[in-house]
This record gives structure tokens, C-alpha cells and sequence, in this order.
């Protein structure tokens, strides 16, 4: 059998299995990734004070 370019189709599959294990790979990446830069974001604006409120002193 072949697909509507005269390929085996096998070998049709074949790539497509290998596309799609790589796009798996690739967005598991990205996800981590983002989890990262998500994190590092996070703990910038939480440390910071609010606009107009006064720190707290330690004492």
C-alpha cells in the first residue's frame, strides 16, 4: 500500500511516529520550561510590597 504520493506507506508512518515522539519531547520541554519561568516570576512579585504600603519594621 502507498500513500497519494506514491510513498510506501510504511515509511509514511514511520516519520509520522517520529514527528510526533519529537513534538512530545518538544512539549515537555516547553512545559518545563514554563514551569520555571512561571516559578521565578512568582517569587519576584511576591517579595515585593505592594504600591503605597509601608514595609514592616522588625521591631
Amino acid at each position: 500500500m502507498s500513500s497519494y504520493r506514491g510513498e510506501p506507506l510504511d515509511d509514511v508512518l514511520q516519520r509520522f511516529t517520529e514527528s510526533s515522539d519529537a513534538a512530545r519531547d518538544l512539549a515537555g520541554e516547553l512545559h518545563g520550561q514554563g514551569s520555571t519561568a512561571y516559578s521565578a516570576i512568582g517569587r519576584v512579585v511576591y517579595k515585593e510590597e505592594p504600591v503605597g504600603r509601608e514595609p514592616a519594621t522588625g521591631g
